[in-house]
């Protein structure tokens, strides 16, 4: 899935009961058709700089209106930026009661964000 596949697709969950969506080894870079966050990052409106457009896009899924209940993002690379910015999301989410952010590259700062939130 391309971000704006994923910006697209968080906007339509919430006309949805669809609970459980896995992206999973998705936006890895050198990744088959994926391509990576920096040649995607154009597809969703970066907030303050500091997201990729992917990042962006997925934090939609985690969203204040979300319904989603469980949400894998294993192996997407992602980085202590892309934590910080989950970590911000999960926090005005109510519904979320599972993320898997297992094998991605959170480093110690996104871990805590997350751990936080």
């Amino acid at each position: 899935l391309s971000p704006s596949m994923v910006s697209q697709l968080a906007g339509l969950l919430g006309e949805t009961n669809v609970a459980r969506v896995r992206i999973e080894y998705n936006f890895r870079s050198g990744a088959d058709g994926a391509g990576s966050q920096e040649t995607q990052a154009g597809a969703c409106e970066e907030k303050g700089g500091e997201e990729s457009g992917a990042v962006s896009c997925l934090t939609e899924l985690i969203s204040a209106q979300s319904v989603v209940k469980e949400l894998s993002l294993r192996g997407n690379e992602l980085d202590s930026l892309a934590g910080i910015a989950i970590a911000r999301a999960v926090t005005n989410n109510a519904s979320l009661k599972v993320l898997n952010l297992f094998d991605n590259a959170l480093g110690d700062e996104g871990a805590v964000a997350i751990a936080k939130a």
